[in-house]
């Protein structure tokens, strides 16, 4: 292997003829004018066109290696982000049915128990006013009397299936316990 025509400055990257020079021999690059080494092998020179070629395919396996990496990653997240939003918003509506559900009963308490429980919105607002807090849920009375109580609670999406609440499903409300006789301890 014989001495190359051709070779990269180390500082500039910029190509350079060193025909004539010997392979060790300190040479000073006409572009940016640094001090550099013939290189000894042939391995060393560089041509414009091989190394733009060798940059644009490095650059075009990582952008492809990226885009195969992010379409893994959508295909296996989004699935799960929609069961997991799906599951948020079942669970918001239990939560917000079983409110109602403990409003029903406290009104119950607070009322005579001959009284027919609240057959609307507005009646559990007098209790619990928080319970127009999300407007994309929607509450819906069905038969109620002093016996029982139905109502539907629904999402504004629709992507949740409505969730029917009953007094049937509902633990009788209980007044608390008393405190034992030692509580609170005397001073």
């Amino acid at each position: 292997m014989g001495q190359p025509e051709r070779t990269a400055c180390p500082h500039c990257r910029g190509v350079l003829d060193v025909a004539g020079l010997r392979p060790g021999q300190p040479a000073r690059c006409g572009l940016c004018g640094q001090v550099f080494v013939v290189p000894r092998s042939i391995g060393a020179t560089v041509s414009r066109h091989t190394n733009w070629l060798i940059t644009a395919g490095v650059v075009a396996l990582v952008g492809l290696v990226a885009v195969a990496l992010l379409g893994l990653i959508a295909a296996l997240a989004i699935p799960s982000l929609v069961r997991y939003t799906d599951k948020v918003e079942a669970a918001s509506l239990a939560n917000w049915g079983e409110r109602v559900r403990m409003v029903q009963g406290l009104r119950k308490v607070e009322m005579d128990a001959a009284a027919p429980y609240a057959s609307n919105l507005d009646e559990l607002l007098e209790i619990d006013p928080g319970l127009t807090d999300d407007p994309e849920i929607t509450f819906v009375f069905g038969p109620t009397n002093a016996e029982g109580y139905t109502f539907t609670v629904e999402h504004a999406t629709g992507d949740s299936a409505p969730q029917v609440f009953t007094s049937e499903d509902a633990i009788s409300p209980v007044a608390p316990d008393p405190l034992p006789p030692e509580f609170p301890p005397a001073a």
